[in-house]
């Protein structure tokens, strides 16, 4: 009985966030992002406020350097075996999204119910493309979402940082201070910049940008070779 209630209000969650993403198009603007992160902020408690950063390390056993962010948000490390699907199935995630340029495992994903989107980018920073496409999708994809890379301490904090913040989830301001909690290296410059340099997305903007969500994309041949 239990479950079967949790599973409705989970489908009662999922239901009342499409009619917000519809107001928040018609709203425009980051408030209505915020709008968004309202509802989602209010399922965790009545003490949660927006924007809502929610930095905690996550005690999972196999998903490395795993931290939330927001409600909906986790960034970690690549899940590379059942025992780790396992674990983001408990923590709700629907959609994985990875930053990172070797191909994700599909199968896996797809045994778990899973969706993957493949937004890689490199350590030299995130362009504010990608930024626009990782914020859209954060919006528009449903459950919790995990951003992952290799692992999970440098691409895929400043990927979360960026989404959460182009999204209007957390704010602009916060954004570094991802990073800094991921223990993301201060060697890695252009990460901190792109942090340093997140943006607040309008709705219209997100909405209106065309994205081909890929479950695999195309890498340079470099980026191949480096993740051989």
């Amino acid at each position: 009985m239990r479950h079967a209630l949790i599973s409705i209000g989970r489908q009662l969650y999922f239901r009342l966030n499409r009619v917000i993403r519809l107001a928040c198009v018609l709203l425009g603007g980051c408030a209505g992002a915020a709008l968004l992160g309202t509802v989602h902020a209010q399922s965790n408690g009545p003490q949660s406020r927006l924007p809502s950063m929610q930095l905690e390390r996550l005690p999972g056993k196999h998903l490395p350097n795993a931290i939330r962010i927001h409600p909906r948000v986790i960034s970690g490390g690549l899940p590379e075996d059942a025992a780790a699907f396992a674990e983001l199935q408990q923590l709700g995630v629907k959609t994985l999204i990875s930053v990172d340029s070797a191909k994700p495992d599909l199968e896996l994903a797809r045994q778990f119910g899973m969706k993957y989107i493949h937004l890689p980018h490199g350590y030299n920073g995130v362009p504010t493309r990608r930024a626009q496409e990782l914020a859209k999708a954060v919006l528009e994809m449903d459950g919790s979402i995990y951003i992952h890379c290799h692992h999970g301490k440098h691409r895929s904090p400043t990927a979360a940082a960026l989404a959460c913040a182009g999204a209007g989830l957390i704010s602009v301001h916060e954004a570094s201070a991802v990073l800094k909690y991921a223990g993301t290296s201060p060697n890695y410059a252009g990460l901190y910049q792109s942090a340093e340099l997140a943006q607040c997305f309008t709705v219209e903007q997100l909405h209106q940008l065309s994205v081909d969500y890929r479950e695999i994309a195309e890498v340079p041949p470099l980026a191949e070779s480096m993740v051989a």
